[in-house]
């Protein structure tokens, strides 16, 4: 019997959506066609016929909805466009792909943005399911750095209620993406009076591990972008320390006792603790940065902060980005796990927790915050402030 790795299983298994014993019945067993026998006699899920006999499998639904299938060749379904239903028949068809933004000669580009691709180099090529039209992912982030969160109160709520008090000037929620480095980096800066947005801030950026544009690998001109604005981390860490000062911004603050504000404070928010607590010092040791200024070695995590404000919350398993959105009635907008569309929906759902009375303070901190501008090597024992946590190997979709 062929086992299949975990990984191919569970991945045939989403890809493929969820399979009927009348559609597993309907493809071809390989072991009884190749040998005119099989170990499974009639319990055998697939059926036992040879040559022209054999049923057709069903068509592959990534294959007829992208064009592509990452199985290729040992994919157990059908790779064959799907016929799409007429209007007037009334036919019912899978929902099209939506489109992002423009390749620059008005046509649209069909999928979401390729992060990677954006940041410089994608290894899937041609075979991307997401768009590496470089004209539509400029375009995306020009439109995106010229947006500007606009707050809405509940319905609910009373014109008339003022916001809560904060202990933090702005808040500013950001989010990496990326595996083993960092490819983007979006920050959206609110104010805490009026929950109106202050600024934000982009970068693509370029892994330490790919040198120089398009020297990492001698890959074809599908694999690289050779018109990204990827810059390496240490250019986008200080460009955006350099956004922060320009705001207004106490780089060295974290409201501490003792401590004496020299501008805006500001608390950083984001969705679980892997940006700040293993990502930051990671990166910032692989991009050469020795020191971090303080108020990166504090932050806020949103799913810890939802569950500690809202008690039914915890019963009802919120525990990621898009549970938070459904759990507030709040729709998700644009595409999930792009930093700048992920930056967006947390602004949504940092004003809506502040319009219901959240008065927003640090979840976790470095237990080696010091007197000089943050630490030379980054990393260290984090204390945990709340007492309710989304714990690692419990947490949902972000």
């Amino acid at each position: 019997t062929v086992c299949l790795r975990r990984e191919e299983v569970r991945d045939a298994a989403l890809l493929a959506g969820p399979m009927s014993s009348r559609e597993t019945k309907a493809m071809p067993c390989r072991f009884f066609s190749a040998q005119g026998s099989c170990r499974n006699g009639s319990d055998c899920n697939f059926a036992h016929v040879i040559g022209e006999q054999a049923p057709r499998p069903p068509i592959c639904h990534v294959f007829a909805t992208t064009g592509n299938c990452r199985f290729e060749e040992r994919c157990h379904y059908r790779h064959e466009k799907a016929a799409e239903p007429s209007a007037a028949a009334g036919g019912r068809g899978r929902r099209p792909r939506e489109f992002r933004g423009d390749g620059g000669d008005g046509t649209l580009t069909p999928g979401a943005l390729c992060k990677y691709f954006a940041a410089g180099h994608c290894t899937f090529g041609a075979r991307c399911h997401c768009t590496h039209d470089a004209a539509a992912i400029e375009a995306a982030e020009a439109k995106w750095l010229h947006e500007r969160h606009v707050p809405e109160k509940p319905l609910d709520i009373p014109q008339s209620i003022l916001p809560t008090p904060q202990a933090f000037d702005l808040v500013g929620i950001m989010d990496f993406e990326g595996k083993e480095e960092v490819i983007e980096f979006p920050l959206v800066l609110l104010r805490t009076a009026d929950w109106k947005e202050e600024g934000r801030f982009h970068r693509w950026c370029r892994p330490t591990a790919w040198g120089q544009p398009g020297s990492h690998t001698q890959s074809s001109r599908e694999h690289c972008n050779v018109r990204s604005t990827a810059v390496p981390f240490s250019e986008a860490f200080a460009s955006v320390c350099d956004f922060l000062r320009d705001k207004g911004v106490d780089l060295d603050f974290t409201g501490r006792a003792g401590e004496q504000k020299k501008g805006k404070s500001l608390l950083l928010c984001i969705c679980g603790n892997w940006d700040l607590k293993s990502q930051l010092p990671k990166q910032l040791n692989l991009s050469g940065v020795g020191a971090c200024p303080p108020v990166f070695l504090q932050w806020m995590n949103i799913k810890d902060f939802c569950l500690n404000f809202y008690p039914e919350a915890t019963a009802k398993k919120v525990k990621g980005m898009k549970p938070m959105l459904n759990f507030l009635g709040i729709p998700l907008e644009g595409e999930h796990h792009i930093g700048m569309d992920d930056v967006s929906n947390l602004c949504r759902i940092l004003t809506r927790m502040g319009h219901d009375g959240a008065s927003f303070v640090p979840t976790a901190r470095f237990v080696n915050i010091n007197e000089t501008r943050g630490f030379s090597q980054p990393g260290g024992a984090v204390a945990f402030l709340l007492q309710d946590r989304v714990t690692p190997g419990t947490a949902g979709p972000r």
